[in-house]
This record gives C-alpha cells, structure tokens and sequence, in this order.
C-alpha cells in the first residue's frame, strides 16, 4: 500500500507539472509537448519540452492547425501567411480562419491498468487482491463519450490452496472534465451497467454458473502526455450484491493505474 501512495503522491506531481506545457497541434493530428522559444509570420520555433536544453526546432504555419500556448493564448495556422489580431502577455493569437477541431487531440482511448482491489464487504479470512482491467473510451465531444471494458479480480483465502474473485464486462457514459486549456490533464466521471461472474481457482469451487447484474462507477486522471499515450490513475466500484452461489456481497471497489494508447 505504501508503494502505491508513493506512486499517487508521483503521478500528482507529474499532472501538474504537465500542465505548463505548450501544446503544438500538427496538421496531421499529431500532438506535440514544447517550449515555444519564437513566435513569427511564417515559422515558429520551439524545443522539445523534455529536453529543453537540446536543438531549437522550427514548425511552418502552413503544417499546423494550432498551438495552445501555456498562459492560453492560441496561434491558429493554415496555409498563408497569418495575421495577428492580438497580442496577450507577450504572446501573439494567430488566424487563417481555418476550423480547429475543438478537442485538439485523438479522441479514442485503449487502456491497461493493473492495481490493488477489495471486497466492499470485509469478509476475515479474505485478503486484498489484484486487479488487472482492459478499457476502451471514445470522446464525441470535450466533454461526452462512451466507454467499455472488462476486468478480473482475485483475492487469496487465508489457509486455503486457492482464491476467490469475480470478473464481468461494462458499459457506460463518459463525462470528461478538462483541467487546463491544453487538455494535458482530463479527469474522466464514468458510471458503469454490465454483468459479473464468480470465480474460483485451487482448492475453492462454486456452482453457480450465471452472470449478475453489476452497477458502478469509475473516476480516473488521465495524463496526455505526448499525441499518442496517456497515463492513467483510475479508482471504481462496482456493486454487484449478493450472489446466490453462498449469498455473500461481492461487491468490489478498486485503484489502479495503467497506460492507455490514443487513436
């Protein structure tokens, strides 16, 4: 448990580090993390924001759509030379009258995260488990998607040869809240309808062979940080009540944290 406080206490840092980036927009959809060092008629130039102290790179206008700079001013590009029509602390708002796709970013999600699970229900001789999830999420808007998945879960019984846990599959809305104007961070509120099944492995058996009826939620971070990966810290719970398979509460609750590639 203290290894995963540890990584949380990390994994918050990082979010807002993340965030004093510079987002560059390609043409072509790819998303990349600077440091805009000059901002021109034609050209701007940047450097690599993990690596700072290497070359300075140079990105024509014409091959990108926009770059959202830290303090939230945005430069617009398309094709011919822009115009400024403002200026804000320093730093110059760009347009060619091209539409930007609001998001910014590939807006479909595959993610795997692993982490540490329990019965809702403390049950003595039950310890805490593993639970390794597969998730697939896809954005219509900033703000509104759709999200399925499925997991596993297992929990070892003290002085028996075997373990106990269930595992089932999901569906749900997802409503995104964007932390910062570059969408570095997002924070995504899921709730979640599907079906769980008992399982069983070793020494243990059941005999009940339906699935049941599950609902829950799910919050996670999700970190962007480059145009294709993200970073993940996710914390659910999935009520799926009694099984009739002995009549005990085998709802679960969860933290994980995992990577998820965008598409």
């Amino acid at each position: 448990m203290r290894k995963f406080l540890l990584v949380t206490i990390l994994f918050g840092a990082g979010l807002v580090c993340a965030q004093a980036q510079d987002v560059i927009i390609k043409a072509n959809g790819d998303r990349v993390m600077a440091k805009v060092a000059e901002i021109g008629d034609d050209v701007v130039k940047y450097k690599d924001y993990n690596n700072q102290n290497g070359p300075t790179y140079t990105i024509k206008t014409t091959d990108f759509e926009k770059i959202t700079l830290e303090s939230g001013d945005v430069i617009k590009g398309q094709g011919s030379v822009p115009k400024v029509v403002s200026v804000t602390s320093g730093s110059s708002t760009v347009s060619t009258g091209k539409k930007v796709n609001p998001d910014g970013y590939r807006n479909g999600f595959i993610s795997a995260t692993i982490g540490l699970s329990q019965f809702s229900k403390n049950y003595n001789d039950v310890s805490s488990g593993y639970e390794p999830e597969i998730m697939f999420s896809y954005l219509f808007s900033r703000i509104v998607g759709i999200a399925a998945g499925g997991w596993l879960n297992s929990f070892s019984v003290d002085d028996v040869d075997g373990s106990i846990g269930t595992y089932g599959f999901y569906v749900g809305p997802v409503f995104s809240i964007p932390t910062s104007a570059q969408r570095i961070v997002d924070i995504d509120i899921i709730p979640i309808l599907g079906a769980a099944h008992l399982r069983a492995s070793g020494d243990i058996s059941v005999t009940y062979k339906k699935f049941h009826f599950m609902a829950g939620l799910a919050v996670q971070a999700r970190w962007n940080f480059n145009e294709q990966w993200a970073a993940i810290m996710r914390t659910g719970y999935r009520g799926i009540g009694e099984m009739p398979e002995g009549g005990n509460d085998v709802s679960s609750s969860s933290f994980s944290i995992g990577i998820a590639m965008r598409f």
